[in-house]
């Protein structure tokens, strides 16, 4: 993983997010131990606050965001049917750069909060060490608990955006900074989470569209295609990741009726690496579906530290339970087999 806590609003993160509302009608963002007064309102409008355990950053950290959804709705309502149009490699280069130049727009990153043992925030403070220097540049919000809390507010241009947007766009953002400053902190301990989630707890997987190996189109409607997706993140250049496909796309053969194998490969981020692609596709034998990591997707393999990486997504869309690194076939096996327990109703709770 690299070592920074920004994320691009535009793509969510696969991982599970916690909050959820205290005492006080606080929103609690359970792995950061930070209770936010953020009004409903104002999520409404656009806001967005997500906070991530350590399965994603490298310290537990809280997203603060603003995505305009009128906007929003309305570049992928339009994509998707430009998309069909359009058949050269030069022109569907030029709509990606296109697609992601408006999200930017209507996208904003607003702030990030940050929770770090105070032992060790000290430590790297005296001796900085490589890809940590963000920190320097974070303020203290207090030392609760054991813990120093920081937060860096970004700065953002409302360019192209009509009088109303960034209206709103102020406003959340102005509600935002307020919140933050009258945060409240419960006590946590900072380790790893490796629990595992139930449907429809995490987060959808983000809206895209881009190519699978053979060109066709394909967006996030792929997940509805199956009640389950076994989605494998993976490198068509890696050794590791290509020995893994091969044992892979047997087992994918083996699947229920139900569930389905999808892979993402994070090494082609244009249409026009037909190569790259061809590629790809021999090492998987053609045995499932892939997915080039264009537009919103060139991102998603910067969250983990290496990759194969397998996770499960539901036929809405929703993320279930933590992805999983260096993973093996038994491990898809435990994931698929855990989640046919819980769609059938047969999952005993501890």
């Amino acid at each position: 993983m690299k070592k920074g806590l920004s994320i691009l609003v535009a793509v969510l993160a696969l991982v599970m997010v916690s909050c959820s509302k205290d005492d006080g009608d606080l929103l609690y963002m359970e792995p950061c131990g930070i209770l936010l007064p953020i009004e409903q309102e104002y999520l409404d409008k656009g806001l967005t606050v997500d906070s991530y355990g350590t399965d994603m950053a490298v310290y537990p950290v809280t997203i603060i965001g603003f995505s305009y959804p009128q906007a929003m709705q309305e570049i992928y309502s339009e994509a998707s049917s430009r998309w069909e149009n359009l058949d050269s490699d030069e022109d569907q280069e030029a709509f990606y750069n296109e697609l992601q130049q408006r999200m930017a727009v209507h996208q904003k990153l607003i702030g990030e909060l940050a929770v770090i043992p105070t032992k060790e925030y000290k430590s790297l403070m005296e001796n900085p060490e490589a890809g940590y220097e963000f920190i320097t540049d974070m303020k203290i919000l207090a030392k609760k608990h054991g813990n120093t809390y920081l937060f860096s507010q970004i700065e953002n241009t409302t360019d192209g955006m009509s009088d109303e947007e960034a209206q709103i766009f102020f406003e959340c953002r102005d509600h935002a900074l307020e919140a933050v400053k009258n945060a409240r902190y419960k006590k946590i301990k900072i380790e790893k989470n490796t629990s595992t989630a139930r449907m429809g707890e995490g987060l959808k997987f983000p809206m895209f569209a881009s190519l699978d190996l053979d060109g066709n189109s394909v967006t996030e409607q792929v997940f509805g295609r199956s009640d389950l997706t076994v989605l494998l993140l993976w490198d068509h250049e890696d050794k590791k990741c290509v020995d893994f496909v091969k044992e892979f796309s047997v087992w994918s053969g083996l699947l229920p009726e139900n569930v389905q194998a999808v892979g993402m490969v994070c090494d082609i981020n244009s249409p026009a690496d037909q190569s790259k692609m061809d590629s790809a596709k021999r090492i998987s034998e053609d045995a499932f579906t892939n997915i080039i990591a264009a537009g919103e997707l060139q991102t998603v393999d910067e969250y983990f530290k290496s990759l194969p990486v397998v996770m499960l997504v539901d036929s809405d869309g929703d993320l279930w339970g933590s992805p999983v690194e260096n993973p093996s076939l038994d491990d898809c096996a435990e994931l698929v087999a855990l989640w046919m327990e819980v769609a059938t109703g047969h999952f005993d709770e501890e």
